[in-house]
C-alpha cells in the first residue's frame, strides 16, 4: 500500500493542530476552574465579614439585599421567601437558623476553597473552615455554581453528613421549611 505525500503532509499537519486544540481545551478548562475558585474565594471573604458583624439571619438578609446577583434567580427567590417568613413571625424559628453559606451558627473566621471541579457545566467548590489555624477535616460546605451571562452564580450549597436527606442541600432544606410553614399555617387556621 502506497501513501501519498499529500496524505503524509496532511496527517503531519493535523497532529500539531489536534494537540493544540486539546491543549487549548485544557487551558480553557483550567481558566474556567480558576475563575470559579476566585469567585467563591472572593464571595466567602464577604460572607465571613457579614457573619462576623451580624447574626446568621441578619447576615443572610444583608447578602440578599446587597448581593442578589451572585445567586441563581431560583435560589435567590427561595432565600428571600424564607427570610421574609422568618421576619414575619419574630421569635419562633420557621426558617433558616444558621448561616447557609458558611454552614454554621458560630462560624470560623476564615474559609478556604480547597478543591474545585467542573462537572456538567457546573462548578463544585469545597469550602473548609479554619479554626485556630487548623482546617476542618472535610468541607463545611460544597458550593454548586453555574454560569449566567458569562459569570458565576451560586446555584446551591451542599452540606456533609446531614441529619436527614432533605438537609443535604440548601434548596431541599428551603423546600422542607416552606412545607413546614404551610402545614403550620393550615393547622393554625383549623384551630380558629
Amino acid at each position: 500500500m502506497r501513501i501519498s505525500k499529500t496524505r503524509i503532509c496532511g496527517a503531519s499537519l493535523s497532529i500539531p493542530i489536534l494537540c493544540g486544540l486539546l491543549m487549548g481545551q485544557d487551558k480553557a478548562q483550567s481558566d474556567i476552574d480558576q475563575s470559579c475558585r476566585k469567585f467563591v474565594e472572593t464571595s466567602y471573604v464577604g460572607f465571613v465579614v457579614r457573619a462576623s458583624l451580624h447574626s446568621p439571619v441578619r447576615a443572610l438578609e444583608w447578602v440578599l439585599g446587597y448581593e442578589p446577583r451572585i445567586f441563581t434567580s431560583g435560589l435567590f427567590l427561595e432565600l428571600r421567601q424564607d427570610s421574609e417568613a422568618q421576619r414575619k413571625v419574630g421569635g419562633d424559628i420557621v426558617g433558616l437558623d444558621f448561616d447557609p453559606f458558611l454552614a454554621c451558627q458560630d462560624c470560623p473566621w476564615r474559609y478556604v476553597v480547597e478543591k474545585t471541579a467542573i462537572k456538567d457545566d457546573r462548578c463544585w467548590a469545597e469550602v473548609h473552615g479554619i479554626w485556630e489555624e487548623k482546617e476542618t477535616a472535610g468541607p463545611n460546605v460544597t458550593a454548586e455554581l453555574q454560569r449566567k451571562d458569562g459569570r458565576w452564580v451560586f446555584a446551591n450549597f451542599h452540606y456533609p453528613n446531614p441529619e436527614r436527606p432533605e438537609f443535604e442541600n440548601l434548596l431541599s432544606l428551603l423546600k422542607s421549611l416552606r412545607e413546614y410553614r404551610a402545614r403550620r399555617a393550615c393547622a393554625e387556621s383549623k384551630k380558629r
